[in-house]
């Protein structure tokens, strides 16, 4: 795998982490960089790592907190802290007909989903063609 894949060079806003009720969903994105480095940013703290793509497969490595966590309440630190754990486990991504990203978790986090939009509005990759989860 590559960092230069569909990803690179992209932002998303993550719409919802299922299945984490709506009301405790942080305002979080992630920016995908050319170079293959990657800022997750949760409303409350940001990581940075790095991250690898080819077709629908992708690995991430989050490897730092940038600043401090410490205005962070307890509940959103333990939201941000799942957060990172559920995208270290991400085995595969898809993008809807709809542009909306989809990442599919590895075996430790099955039955997880997390669900992005882009952050421009626009959707910057094709659609993979892969079904987003829970759509058949």
């Amino acid at each position: 795998m590559a960092a230069a894949s569909g990803l690179a060079g992209t932002a998303w806003h993550v719409l919802n982490i299922w299945p984490t009720p709506a009301h405790l969903q942080l305002d979080q994105t992630i920016e995908f960089g050319a170079d293959g480095t990657l800022t997750v940013m949760t409303g409350c703290a940001t990581y940075a790592g790095t991250y690898q793509a080819a077709e629908d497969e992708l690995m991430i490595d989050i490897q730092q907190v940038l600043g401090s966590t410490i205005e962070c309440g307890y509940r959103d630190q333990g939201l941000a802290d799942l957060y990172r754990n559920i995208l270290g486990s991400v085995a595969s991504w898809s993008i809807d007909e709809d542009g909306y990203l989809s990442f599919e978790p590895n075996a430790d986090y099955a039955g997880w989903n997390i669900g992005l939009e882009p952050v421009s509005g626009e959707v910057p990759v094709e659609a993979t063609g892969a079904p987003s989860p829970g759509s058949e």
